[in-house]
């Protein structure tokens, strides 16, 4: 095959790559805001709690697992703690769903993990727009190191979870009055 046959082959992957890419996250943003439309009674949603939301799709469509109901035998995070213990250790892979490393750029993979990260950071003002997630996804550009997501608390992996706390007996004393 002839360098301008690889670079025309190569172009054409690139820009349907590009596309695929740009159809996901509208996916994700219909998505969300039709997840908002069902829950905009209480008032909560803001453009912070969308990037929240599409950073967690974004690691349950990595992971292929909810974040509601994760459990890992280590420790009881949920699948935003788990892939942040995972990011700290440099082991994103762990999470990742083999289907996408045999299939895709590893970089981009760990690109979108990274992604998904920085957009359930605690801190709403540490999250990135909708706009910067786009040109994240879709540039080459070096990301900013994410921070301790959202819904993370830290526990140790040799604490029981049945391990009792100090407390008081709950007493209960009833009187039943009968008719003579």
């Amino acid at each position: 095959m002839s360098n301008f046959n690889k670079r025309k082959l190569l172009a054409i992957l690139l820009s349907s790559a590009i596309f695929l890419m740009g159809l996901l996250i509208v996916g994700i943003i219909l998505y969300i805001q039709k997840k908002k439309l069902r829950n905009e009674a209480d008032g909560t949603f803001s453009m912070k709690s969308d990037v929240f939301s599409l950073g967690v799709i974004l690691l349950e469509m990595l992971s292929r697992k909810k974040n509601r109901g994760f459990r890992h035998p280590d420790h009881d995070h949920n699948l935003l703690g788990h892939a942040w213990i995972l990011w700290i250790q440099d082991k994103p892979l762990e999470l990742i769903n083999k289907t996408f490393c045999d299939s895709c750029n590893i970089s981009e993979v760990i690109r979108c993990f990274h992604v998904g990260l920085l957009c359930v950071q605690r801190v709403p003002e540490d999250r990135p727009s909708m706009s910067s997630v786009v040109l994240m996804l879709s540039s080459g550009d070096v990301l900013p190191p994410p921070k301790q997501p959202g819904f993370y608390i830290e526990r140790s992996v040799h604490e029981s979870p049945t391990r009792s706390l100090p407390c008081s007996e709950n007493t209960f004393s009833t009187t039943i009055i009968e008719a003579r």
